[in-house]
């Protein structure tokens, strides 16, 4: 029995300290294998917090760089003023009057607006002197004046592509850049080679709502080198998509509201002719009603209430009838 305890006791002891050895060493794995887990979950989330700072990075860059687009294309003005002049030969007053328009001195201006009428006095057609005038006009802030002059020169010769891009400077000063529009489309025709006019006609568009040819006209006079405008054209893009997502929210809130005031116009026209017929015959027939009974209730009442009087009276003559006689 001794021997059989001891032999029991010692297997024991040996499975024991095996299975500690076994449970030791799978211990010793698993945590190896969380510590190769968490290293690497770690290297991951310190790679993607490495990818968000990036990205946030990018996103501040292309938000200053937009800002600044943004910044650029509402600094951008119409071409006319920088527009190159014809270099065929005028008349000598003409030159000096011109001389004297572009120094954009209001007063030498008018100086020149003295001469040039004088020579279209004699010269009512002359294409160079009508140009010059409505230069003049401008100088002086006299759009509609400058306008009207600057057509006039059209009416001599509509293939000077000059008085196209003045006029639709002229219009631009005014803010009426929708009436500008036709007239940057002729410039564009008749000079297709430069980039002037298609700025001119995209800031029309863009400022006017009209968005049908502002893309392709930036992109126009980036292709033709204004490297000005290539940096911008992607601005000018934004705004107009902004632009017409707003109308057509604004488009879907009118629909809405105009359906609306549909409803409530119907309900409300619809309510009135309810309520005045409502009116009309409830309270009409009511009162016809009501006087009818009130009448016959009337009637009734005071037949009642005379024949009871009288069968009194009958009851009292006949009681003192009765006495008389008993007398």
């Amino acid at each position: 029995m001794k021997t059989n305890a001891v032999f029991s006791t010692g297997f024991g002891a040996v499975a024991r300290s095996r299975f500690a050895g076994l449970a030791m060493a799978f211990a010793m794995m698993l945590a190896g294998c969380r510590g190769c887990s968490d290293e690497a979950s770690l290297d991951d989330e310190v790679e993607v917090q490495a990818k968000k700072t990036e990205s946030r990075a990018l996103r501040r860059e292309r938000r200053m760089s937009s800002r600044a687009d943004l910044k650029k294309l509402r600094a951008l003005t119409l071409r006319a003023p920088s527009a190159e002049e014809s270099d065929h030969e005028l008349a000598s007053a003409i030159e000096e009057a011109r001389a004297l328009i572009e120094q954009s001195d209001a007063e030498l201006a008018r100086e020149a607006l003295v001469d040039l009428a004088a020579w279209l006095a004699e010269h009512p057609d002359d294409l160079d002197a009508l140009y010059w005038s409505g230069r003049a006009r401008v100088v002086t802030l006299e759009y509609d004046q400058a306008i009207e002059l600057f057509k006039s020169a059209l009416k001599v010769d509509d293939t000077y592509v000059l008085p196209y891009r003045w006029v639709v400077y002229a219009l631009g000063e005014r803010q009426r850049f929708s009436d500008a529009l036709p007239m940057a489309a002729l410039a564009v025709k008749l000079a297709p080679a430069d980039p002037d006019v298609y700025v001119d006609r995209a800031l029309c568009g863009l400022r006017s709502g009209n968005f049908d040819t502002m893309e392709a006209d930036f992109e126009k006079a980036c292709s033709l080198g204004d490297t000005e405008i290539c940096d911008v054209a992607a601005a000018a893009r934004m705004v107009a998509e902004r632009r017409k997502g707003g109308k057509a929210k604004r488009a879907a809130k009118g629909g809405k509201s105009d359906a609306r005031k549909q409803k409530l116009g119907k309900g409300k026209s619809k309510g009135k002719k309810g309520s005045k017929l409502g009116v009309g015959m409830g309270i009409g027939a009511d009162r016809r009603v009501g006087k009818g009974k009130l009448g016959k209730g009337k009637g009734k009442g005071k037949g009642k209430g005379k024949g009871r009087k009288a069968a009194q009276r009958k009851r009292q003559e006949g009681a003192e009838g009765t006495a008389s006689t008993t007398e």
